[in-house]
């Protein structure tokens, strides 16, 4: 394999990393951190965490080896959801912070 480029046997390892996502809130979206708790609930979820917000809320929660962050907001009137998985704590405040400074 040469630097810098995949070939088709190429393995990645270590942890997955999703991409950051944000994006305008729809009605399939858990309204309340009640609600997307039970959403996340087949998956097992350990150290759930909920932050209330002024304009909306951030949950933190780890399952199947990944830190995952769901963040609900109200920004000028619009509905929007912010959200990943990455593979560690230091990930996750970095993600966390972003959802957190949208504006």
């Amino acid at each position: 394999m040469t630097a810098g480029r995949l070939s088709p046997t190429s393995v990645a390892t270590g942890p997955a990393e999703a991409p950051l996502v944000v994006r305008l809130g729809t009605a399939d979206d858990p309204a309340t951190p009640e609600a997307s708790a039970a959403t996340i609930e087949i998956m097992g979820p350990t150290n759930v965490k909920v932050e209330n917000l002024a304009d909306g809320w951030v949950q933190t929660y780890e399952a199947g080896g990944q830190r995952w962050v769901y963040a609900r907001r109200t920004i000028r009137g619009e509905v929007y959801t912010c959200d990943t998985a990455v593979p560690t704590t230091g990930r996750l405040s970095t993600a966390v912070a972003f959802c957190k400074a949208l504006r």
